[in-house]
């Protein structure tokens, strides 16, 4: 498949194989937790669309704070 037709959906029928878009996408965070923020910053959330989109979530590096320092604070900001 060329570069240019590369893209986050799938194009045709013919490719059966399962990929982390067919995931659901807890089951995708999951898989992530695994990983270090830099990598999922750096290098995931530029694989295409739909992984930035979960990526920049900001509840989703909430919970992972909150999962590695569990009784840190950190200041809750609205969005400005």
């Amino acid at each position: 498949m060329d570069d240019e037709n590369a893209s986050c959906t799938h194009d045709s029928e013919e490719d059966a194989q399962l990929s982390l878009l067919d995931l659901p996408v807890e089951i995708f965070l999951h898989i992530c937790s695994f990983l270090e923020a830099s990598t999922l910053v750096h290098g995931l959330s530029l694989v295409c669309k739909q992984f930035y989109l979960i990526l920049k979530d900001d509840s989703l590096w909430k919970a992972r704070i909150n999962h590695i320092w569990p009784d840190a604070s950190y200041p809750l900001l609205r969005p400005g």
